[in-house]
C-alpha cells in the first residue's frame, strides 16, 4: 500500500479513496501490520475509547472491526502478514502497545495520564506534529476530557517548539513497556 502521513482518515473526509483505504480494510476484517521501519505510529479511534499502534504491530482483523476513523502519527506502511511468524511478531508487537497505554492508565491523575501520553506520542516525532494532533484523540487514549489535554499544553514549557524543556517526571514510565 501506499505510505500514509498526517492525516485523518475518516469515512466521510473528502480526501482521495487511496487515503481512505486503510479504514475501509480494518471495517472488513483484513489484518494488516504496520511496517517495522515504519516512522510513524496510528491512533485508532473507537466509539468509547482510542487505541495506539506503533511501528511492527497488528491493526485490523477482529480487533479493530469498530474502528471510526484512523489518525495516523508520521509516516507509515501497511502490509499483510503472509506468514504464521509475521503474525505471530505482529501480534505481540500490538501487546505491546497495549500494556504500553495500560501503563498509563494506571496513573490516578487525569493531568498526568495527559502528559504521559503525550509524552509517549512525542518519540519519534517531533512536537510540532504531536500538537496538530486533536485533543479529543489524545484525551481518548489516556481516558480523560479534551480540556485537560488543552490545560497540559498550556501548562508545560516543554511544548514550545522554540524552547523544548523536557519535564523529568513525564519520563517515569516502566522503560520495559515503553515501545
Amino acid at each position: 500500500m501506499h505510505p500514509t502521513s498526517n492525516r485523518s482518515l475518516t469515512p466521510n473526509s473528502t480526501q482521495k479513496s487511496e487515503a481512505q483505504t486503510p479504514l475501509s480494510l480494518l471495517k472488513s476484517g483484513q489484518l494488516l501490520y504496520l511496517h517495522p521501519k515504519s516512522r510513524g505510529s496510528l491512533i485508532l479511534q473507537k466509539k468509547f475509547y482510542a487505541d495506539w499502534v506503533n511501528a511492527g504491530a497488528a491493526v485490523g482483523g477482529c480487533f479493530d472491526l469498530d474502528c471510526k476513523a484512523i489518525y495516523v502519527l508520521g509516516e507509515v506502511n501497511f502490509c499483510v502478514p503472509h506468514t504464521y511468524d509475521a503474525r505471530a511478531t505482529a501480534f505481540r508487537q500490538r501487546i505491546t502497545c497495549i500494556e504500553c497505554l495500560q501503563s498509563i492508565l494506571r496513573e490516578p491523575s487525569s493531568f498526568r495520564r495527559a502528559q504521559l501520553t503525550i509524552s509517549q506520542l512525542s518519540r519519534g516525532l517531533g512536537f510540532a506534529e504531536i500538537q496538530q494532533i486533536p485533543h479529543e484523540s489524545i484525551a481518548q487514549l489516556a481516558g480523560i476530557h479534551p480540556k485537560t489535554v488543552q490545560m497540559c499544553w498550556k501548562n508545560y514549557a516543554w511544548v514550545n517548539p522554540k524552547k523544548v524543556v523536557r519535564n523529568p517526571s513525564v519520563e517515569e514510565i516502566e522503560p520495559s513497556l515503553i515501545v
